[in-house]
């Protein structure tokens, strides 16, 4: 990455986008899209990372795994993989991992920083770091795979490690944080896979750069058939942002990103992204989401309020990343011919909630994960648990009857609009029956008028012929 394009990175505000604009970046640049953790693994298998916790790797041996990982990757895509990418992949590791130059790194965390910046899927990202970190338990017949709480440090660690080759910095508090994020309202002292996966997916706070890494580089050629109301580009390429404020308007990935706005559009609105192009009854549903909106700014603004109070928190933490989520929509092939990957339709993207969530509510509930977790570990009886039943029941039917409600005010003026379009055609109907009725009465005035010129011109014709006979018969006489 040349220092041109790392002083447009950071020029960005968004934190999150920003660090995954930067390690996209590294990752064309180092071609790790093209390897696959399936090769990570085996050329790096997790007895080997275990075992050699304590005997640090050498960088040389290190050297020598990479060239047996691009050299599979040139097997399986051949003409694509550049000669100098081992050598790009150990700067970046070892500039990460041996910042002391001292010749040796921690074999597992180079592993968990290649299947990051791997071209595999979320899902199987997530499923390999789970075998890279898991540890067993049990003896015989009985042993199962789990990660303790001190694994979970361990992958954060080192993930947050390779941030800083790219100059973005986590606050290390950060990770006990998302630590107790993880065990919320577990008792024992290790996670299975589902829960390990399951706290993954949800995005927590501390890795949204990574599913937004994801996104911004399986979207590279994914096309929107609209135009940004900024810079007129059309049609709009990678991520689209439409606002959940402003009736149809939509922004590009790069206005997005760079904080461009116009009018009636403002910073402060909230927006949705899109993955994917969005079918016709999705476009329906943000209509009239948008249409709620403007009948109801309380609502908004009580959004805005809370995306406020998490950029406090998150200023205060080090960590001022906040950037609006979305749901894709629908699937859609790229333009390769290649379907779009299932992933991008199973993130937290306000998925089931209201389109405009964002990753700013997350944040702002990760300080109180750890009070949550306490409590819940102190004392979690019966009661309790029927209590927050009953409360979470009392919140469903008040938001029921919230959404009946407005159903009801959205039909009323609908029927209004319906009431003054029914008056506007009756007025319009009139008004073209008086005018063709008009129109009627010109062209039968404009026969009548033809009809007498005809007559006129045929009582002159006889006029200028009696006229000669005249003169010829005073002659004569």
């Amino acid at each position: 990455m040349d220092l041109d394009q790392q002083e447009v990175l950071n020029a960005i505000e968004n934190s999150v986008y920003r660090t995954a604009l930067k390690l996209c970046a590294v990752q064309s640049v180092c071609q790790l899209d093209l390897t696959d953790t399936s090769s990570i693994q085996h050329i790096l298998p997790k007895h080997r990372c275990q075992a050699e916790k304590l005997n640090l790797l050498p960088v040389d041996r290190l050297f020598k795994l990479l060239k047996e990982l691009f050299q599979r990757a040139r097997l399986e895509k051949p003409g694509q993989v550049d000669p100098r990418a081992p050598e790009l992949t150990l700067g970046l590791l070892t500039a990460a991992y041996d910042r002391n130059s001292v010749g040796f790194v921690q074999p597992q965390s180079t592993a968990a920083a290649l299947i990051a910046l791997s071209g595999d899927s979320l899902l199987t990202k997530y499923k390999a770091f789970f075998q890279l970190y898991a540890t067993c338990t049990g003896k015989g017949s009985k042993h199962s795979l789990c990660v303790t709480r001190n694994d979970v440090r361990s992958l954060l660690t080192d993930l947050l490690q390779l941030l800083t080759v790219v100059g973005e910095n986590r606050d290390p508090s950060n990770v006990e944080i998302a630590t107790h994020s993880c065990f919320n309202g577990v008792l024992s002292s290790a996670i299975g896979e589902e829960r390990f996966l399951a706290w993954l997916q949800s995005e927590p706070a501390l890795l949204c750069w990574l599913p937004t890494c994801y996104r911004l580089s399986a979207t590279k050629m994914v096309t929107h058939w609209v135009q940004c109301n900024i810079c007129k580009r059309f049609p709009i390429t990678g991520l689209r942002y439409r606002c959940l404020k402003c009736l149809d308007f939509d922004l590009c990935q790069v206005c997005f990103l760079t904080g461009q706005y116009c009018k009636p559009h403002k910073k402060s609105h909230p927006v949705i992204e899109h993955c994917v192009p969005v079918s016709a009854k999705e476009n329906a549903k943000l209509f009239f989401h948008v249409i709620r909106n403007n009948l109801q700014p309380g609502r908004c603004k009580r959004k805005e309020a809370l995306r406020r109070k998490a950029l406090v928190v998150l200023r205060g933490g080090g960590d001022a990343a906040v950037h609006g989520q979305t749901r894709p929509i629908q699937s859609i092939s790229l333009a390769s011919g290649q379907p779009v990957p299932p992933d991008l339709f199973c993130s937290a993207h306000t998925v089931g909630p209201q389109p405009s969530s964002t990753l700013d509510t997350k944040v702002s509930q990760a300080p109180e994960m750890e009070n949550n977790s306490r409590s819940l570990s102190q004392d979690k009886t019966h009661q309790q648990v029927l209590a927050a039943l009953k409360d979470e029941l009392a919140k469903a039917q008040q938001s029921v009857k919230t959404l009946h409600q407005e159903r009801r005010y959205l039909k009323k003026q609908l029927n209004k609009w319906k009431d003054k379009v029914q008056v506007f055609r009756s007025a319009q109907e009139e008004k073209n029956c008086t005018l063709e009725t008009k129109l009627h009465e010109l062209r039968a005035s404009q026969e009548n008028l033809k009809v007498e010129l005809q007559q006129m011109r045929i009582e002159i014709k006889k006029h200028s012929l009696a006229r000669p006979r005249q003169k010829r018969r005073n002659c004569s006489s």
